[in-house]
């Protein structure tokens, strides 16, 4: 669903569009870029706290499959939360692991607004009349938007994805109206899959209980 080696339309399409999509460098677009980097105002040990009062603090290790996690999350309290303005994570919101978990993405939909992140991970949250998070986020998961990711990593001990790195990923762009069309339908996907994936589970719980008691 995304243009392949150089072509200006994907090989499968929705019907009723017929644009040629371009290719831009996010950087080139209004998108705005923040980290989780707050200096002298990040959170020390006095500032962290439980699910029950506090704002979860996501890590690398929270962003999994597209989605953002709270297994195993941290939280920081709200007067510390309500400091740290830049890292307030608003409905249709990117987040990418910079550092640790590099290339790992989580979007940001209704029940996860409001949160927070840690120095591993920054937002890019695009401008809505351009560019459609949903949308971008399928293209930044594919094989082709990793492999741009991962690319420009730097460092060798400590591997890092510059802010500045991913502003120079060229992502293909189409009118918003497709943009919605495609990331409505992963979107779709990505739910019915979680739904098998639960099933699956409860099965394999059910499974394990016969078995422990079927036999003498």
């Amino acid at each position: 669903m995304f243009p392949q080696n150089g072509a200006k339309v994907p090989e499968i399409r929705f019907d009723g569009f017929t644009y040629d999509w371009e290719q831009r460098k996010l950087g080139a677009t209004n998108t705005f870029f923040t980290d989780g980097n707050y200096g002298e105002a990040y959170p020390k040990s006095s500032d962290m706290t439980d699910s029950g009062s506090g704002v979860p603090f996501l890590t690398g290790g929270n962003l999994k499959d597209g989605k953002l996690s709270l297994d195993g999350a941290s939280y920081i309290t709200p007067e510390k939360h309500s400091k740290l303005t830049s890292g307030h994570l608003l409905e249709d919101d990117i987040v990418i692991a910079v550092r640790g978990s590099l290339g790992a993405l989580g979007y940001v939909n209704t029940d996860n607004s409001g949160w927070n992140i840690n120095s591993q991970l920054a937002i890019l949250r695009t401008d809505k009349s351009e560019l459609y998070g949903k949308f971008l986020i399928q293209y930044l998961l594919s094989w082709t938007g990793q492999n741009e990711l991962l690319k420009r990593q730097t460092g060798s001990a400590l591997k890092q994805l510059p802010i500045g790195a991913i502003k120079d990923v060229e992502v293909p762009i189409t009118s918003i109206a497709e943009q919605e069309k495609i990331g409505e339908y992963f979107d779709s996907v990505d739910h019915l899959i979680t739904l098998h994936q639960r099933k699956c589970d409860e099965l394999k719980k059910m499974k394990k209980y016969m078995l422990q008691n079927m036999f003498i």
